[in-house]
């Protein structure tokens, strides 16, 4: 992750990008580099969380059908392995966001 986020340093210009947020109609000024490193955050959140379930569910098959033989619902099952992947992503957002205080502080001004 923070090599990640050092390529992703390294490609944005700190330029100031201005767009308009159609909620409030205002229009904002952000910093390229910053706005990078929060995308390139949410993005790596979502590759390895996909990973992970991916990876999971994979292996998981026959562990899951010998439970199901067992009489559990598929209900139950479900619920549990939504359960797991919340977990997962919750711990890989948060390993996310430590990892960009290395590279960016949020201040009052921006």
């Amino acid at each position: 992750m923070p090599v990640w986020y050092l390529v992703m340093d390294a490609l944005a210009s700190g330029e100031t990008l201005d767009f308009k947020l159609y909620a409030t109609g205002e229009v904002l000024h952000v910093d390229g580099g910053r706005l990078t490193l929060i995308s390139a955050g949410l993005n790596s959140v979502t590759m390895i969380t996909g990973f992970v379930v991916f990876d999971a569910v994979r292996k998981a098959l026959a562990f899951d059908r010998r439970l199901a033989f067992a009489g559990y619902r598929q209900s139950t099952l479900v619920g549990a392995k939504s359960l797991a992947v919340a977990l997962v992503a919750a711990a890989i957002a948060l390993y996310t966001a430590l990892a960009v205080l290395f590279f960016w502080r949020p201040t009052a001004d921006g």
